[in-house]
């Protein structure tokens, strides 16, 4: 974890949890790495998660605005995690609205049923920090500050919850990664019962084709295409409160092959092919890199094929200054 990511669609990373378990197949490279490298102080892929309360408060100390991805070695909603737990990681988000956070995950039924439950207060204390480091903070965030009980107001109007912080934040998306068809079928709804400013996809380790069907049948529907049969099954199109300004209910999606030593091949024509969808239902694609022995690789990709593209969510009137 640190103020700054070798991976390429994001600037840094803030990791309160560590340790993961293997849940497929994608999981498998990781697993190995980790079994090589046990050094105690990397990320375990044994099932041991821990929460680490004094990571909580480190996006605060980062003044300059960035994209985190949050917990880029294990997953923010392990059914180790508790709920709890998330609360208050969502609570130093809505904190840090100069920042995007960036929270990819294989469990989207958990975040499903996270969203659908009435969460009671966001819980945060700051338990590492000063009344003064409070103090800037609320300054920054725009926030009337008069003393030392104002931290205690500020947390009290966060207490409110979903009330006090109309969500979706717009500074958090959420992601599900997906390497094979399976895996896509499996996950993707779920994530599509996630409200969200962005809602994206990291098909890495691609490891098989994926038919992203949901691209192809929204793209129809906007453009008014309504087959008979093509009905969507309850997928949500566009969802309500959302800052996104594009009509798809995928937001971004990121592909790239598997790297390092013992890499699974990716074949062109699978990335090709995820492009041509994307591109039909106008959403961004970031092409990571092709896989093998080092991360970043162009490869095989031809030039054509390797976009860095960004989704533009649209920034809520409150949010700006």
């Amino acid at each position: 974890m640190g103020a700054k990511s070798n991976i390429s669609w994001t600037d840094a990373s803030w990791s309160p949890i560590t340790g993961c378990s293997r849940i497929s197949r994608g999981c498998e490279r990781y697993a190995g790495l980790a079994v090589l490298k046990n050094d105690g102080i990397g990320p375990r892929w044994t099932g041991e998660v821990r929460c680490h309360a004094d990571q909580l408060d480190v996006p605060l100390h980062w003044k300059k605005p960035r994209m985190i991805f949050v917990n880029s070695m294990s997953d923010t909603f392990h059914e180790k995690v508790p709920f709890e737990f998330i609360d208050r990681m969502f609570a130093v988000m809505a904190l840090c609205p100069q920042h995007t956070f960036q929270i990819l995950t294989k469990r989207p039924e958990r975040v499903a049923e996270y969203l659908a439950a009435d969460r009671g207060p966001y819980k945060f204390e700051f338990e590492h920090t000063t009344t003064e480091d409070r103090v800037m903070w609320a300054a920054d965030t725009g926030l009337a500050f008069a003393g030392e009980g104002a931290i205690q107001s500020r947390l009290a109007l966060l207490a409110n919850g979903w009330a006090a912080w109309k969500w979706p934040l717009f500074n958090v998306w959420l992601g599900t990664s997906c390497e094979d068809q399976a895996t896509a079928d499996e996950r993707i709804p779920h994530l599509l019962r996630c409200p969200a400013a962005v809602r994206f996809l990291s098909l890495e380790p691609l490891l098989g084709p994926i038919d992203l069907a949901y691209l192809r049948e929204a793209a129809m529907h906007f453009a008014g295409i309504c087959p008979e049969g093509l009905q969507p099954r309850g997928r949500v199109w566009e969802p309500p409160e959302s800052q996104h300004e594009g009509k798809c209910p995928i937001h971004w999606v990121i592909v790239g092959g598997e790297s390092g030593p013992g890499f699974r091949s990716m074949k062109v024509e699978w990335l090709a092919d995820i492009v041509e969808q994307c591109r039909a239902a106008q959403v961004p694609v970031f092409i990571k890199q092709d896989a093998g022995p080092i991360p970043g690789m162009r490869g095989n990709i031809p030039y054509d094929l390797w976009t860095k593209e960004f989704p533009q969510p649209k920034k809520p009137e409150s949010a700006r200054k």
